[in-house]
């Protein structure tokens, strides 16, 4: 296995004009705890009709590309091709993941080049809402209903069971091997994982490191986190077991 020497972000974005330079913030400040590797942002403007291109064009070092797809597996899939051009050993270049509506954790890049120093072929991390988003009373919500759901899955599996776009990450070869994001309109980055898993790559889960993103209920995609949390407004909360 090759050691990685190039990491790459990419982020779909669909008329994010009010969250995508947070989302670009957070991402330079993650690229600067990354040491020895080169990072590179790519942001596919999918069907954009607001400001986001003059957001992204703001960020000199940041490669926008523009498309009509109207899906974020195809969004996602057409950023990873940009991100691999010239690349001649996948095994050699990380592709992480995240949204446009959403901020990562200062460390982020790091922590992901590290366990894939450590053998991982993907990474799957967790996101929580951000709370100025939401109610306190819903937040509170998500929060008893998020920990009881991962405290389960780690008792019965190991490792939780969550799947986001906004905190995934992969080695490039392992993707190729899997064929590739479907390109669809939603849970693109969970059967993108199911597929790495079946060519026998090695998954980490990990609970720290969680990727803010965006609070609103009414979202891109029909089952999104947007609609998650608009059901789970519906739903009473869930206690710990003791």
């Amino acid at each position: 296995m090759a050691a990685v020497n190039r990491l790459a972000v990419v982020v779909p974005a669909r008329d994010e004009q009010a969250h995508l330079d947070h989302c670009l913030r957070s991402l330079h400040t993650a690229a600067r705890h990354v040491r020895g590797v080169a990072v590179s942002v790519v942001v596919v403007l999918d069907r954009c009709v607001d400001r986001s291109a003059e957001v992204v064009a703001a960020w000199p070092d940041v490669t926008a590309v523009r498309i009509d797809a109207g899906a974020v597996g195809t969004a996602r899939a057409i950023g990873i091709s940009r991100a691999l051009e010239g690349v001649e050993d996948p095994s050699s270049i990380w592709l992480a993941c995240t949204d446009a509506d959403s901020r990562v954790p200062p460390h982020w890049l790091a922590h992901q080049l590290a366990e894939a120093a450590r053998g991982a072929d993907l990474y799957l991390g967790l996101v929580r809402p951000d709370p100025e988003d939401l109610p306190a009373d819903l937040h509170t919500s998500w929060l008893s209903n998020h920990r009881a759901e991962v405290a389960r899955a780690i008792a019965a599996t190991g490792h939780h069971q969550n799947v986001h776009g906004a905190n995934m990450g992969f080695r490039g070869d392992r993707y190729l091997q899997a064929g590739g994001f479907p390109m669809v309109a939603e849970h693109e980055d969970r059967r993108l994982s199911e597929l790495i898993l079946a060519v026998g790559g090695h998954a980490v889960y990990p609970t720290d490191h969680p990727v803010l993103t965006s609070g609103r209920r009414i979202g891109r995609t029909p089952g999104g986190f947007a609609g998650f949390l608009r059901q789970l407004a519906e739903r009473p909360s869930v206690r710990l077991p003791a």
